[in-house]
């Protein structure tokens, strides 16, 4: 049952995405924009080639971050109404997340020659990759599970837009996809620290990269992922009963 709706699942979503080219020249595009401007900042202490695989390694993340995009179920939501899930076995919560879990795999792929790219220019050896892969999926989860929490707004307000700029604007803040956190002061990014966000984009990025990394990130960012499914399934459980489901 399960696998037979994630393999429904990803053959919907596939239709969906843009073409492996469209992605490329768009990221090449944004690398190119935003290393420009990073570079006119003040020194911070990290070398011209260090900031150039950040802002590669963050444009990345960014893109393949559930928190970038609209989840689908809020398309299905209108005047108190949302269809085409099942009642049963699985609850909302839960294909919710095989949805989305399926429509990250296929954005990693749409962004594969980036991801290919970036780790071209790190030249990192094999255990610093294999590491970055950890970290990269496990914060691909907790990007779904904060922006499934974030959109259950949907099932109150009936509309997405607020879920997505509150979203947008504090993922971009604390994550470091709109501005690296190796350019802001050190108290900022001890409070970004303190939030899921950071471990989306700019604990990866720096698994990679240094030298001796903090792996206890790795730990912190499966207790998120902990906390946030737990928040989620209570948080589903309370707002679901304010709408009607259709499906099979």
């Amino acid at each position: 049952m399960l696998l037979h709706f994630m393999r429904m699942q990803f053959c919907k979503i596939k239709l969906y995405k843009a073409s492996v080219a469209a992605n490329s020249i768009f990221s090449v595009l944004a690398i190119y924009v935003m290393f420009s401007l990073y570079r006119l900042l003040p020194d911070s202490g990290y070398s011209q080639s260090y900031l150039l695989q950040y802002v590669i390694l963050a444009v990345l993340l960014e893109q393949t971050a559930a928190t970038a995009r609209i989840p689908i179920f809020c398309k299905t939501v209108k005047k108190g109404t949302v269809v085409k899930y099942y009642k049963y076995p699985l609850s909302l919560y839960v294909q919710f997340f095989y949805e989305e879990l399926g429509e990250t795999f296929f954005s990693i792929l749409c962004n594969s020659p980036l991801l290919l790219f970036a780790l071209i220019v790190a030249g990192r050896p094999a255990p610093s990759v294999f590491l970055f892969f950890t970290a990269f999926l496990l914060s691909q989860i907790v990007s779904i599970l904060l922006t499934l929490n974030v959109f259950s707004l949907t099932f109150l307000l009936w509309n997405y837009k607020s879920s997505k700029a509150i979203l947008t604007a504090v993922s971009g803040i604390f994550s470091g996809s709109m501005i690296p956190l190796i350019l802001l002061p050190k108290w900022f990014t001890d409070v970004a620290y303190k939030t899921p966000f950071s471990y989306m984009v700019d604990f990866p990025i720096h698994v990679l990269l240094d030298d001796k990394p903090d792996l206890y990130g790795l730990i912190l960012q499966c207790g998120w992922i902990v906390f946030s499914y737990a928040a989620g399934k209570v948080i589903y459980k309370a707002v679901e009963p304010k709408m009607n489901i259709y499906g099979g």
